[in-house]
């Protein structure tokens, strides 16, 4: 995604593009990781959440007798909702799938941004995104110092 955006604003082809925007990734994997480990738990918790919803929801009805027409229950309720379940991750994972590209691509930008403006220009983000990263940036540089867990 990000070669991508540095082939469209330079004048290098894709993939001087492509190494460029890996060893931008090189020189901030901390930073990237830790955000993207971040991310990722926060992701799988909403697509669980909308796995388990969707799985309620079904059992619910089904229980109920509302999918038969002449409102009887199910034999099996708990295999309506564990199909329920499975249909409600995948189409969860769909739409995280895209939602995580836009963070990615954000969070890329933002790394792109912070290098290229480290002369002291003004850069592009908001006050609030930067004071978000820097912060989560010295916990990183925190960690690489301590030796052990307990130090």
């Amino acid at each position: 995604q990000l070669a991508c955006h540095l082939g469209c604003h330079s004048v290098d082809n894709f993939c001087t593009a492509a190494k460029n925007a890996f060893f931008l990734i090189m020189r901030n994997v901390a930073l990237i990781a830790v955000i993207n480990t971040i991310g990722d738990f926060l992701l799988f918790i909403c697509k669980l959440f909308i796995a388990i919803t969707t799985a309620f929801i079904g059992f619910e009805l089904s229980f109920q007798g509302k999918l038969l027409d002449d409102g009887d229950q199910v034999e099996s309720p708990i295999l309506i909702a564990s199909l329920c379940f499975i249909i409600g991750y995948a189409i969860a994972q769909l739409f995280m799938n895209v939602f995580e590209a836009g963070v990615d691509t954000v969070l890329q930008c933002f790394v792109l941004d912070t290098e290229m403006n480290e002369d002291g220009a003004e850069p592009f983000c908001t006050n609030e995104l930067r004071a978000f990263m820097k912060e989560h940036h010295e916990n990183t540089e925190e960690a690489k110092t301590k030796k052990g867990c307990c130090h």
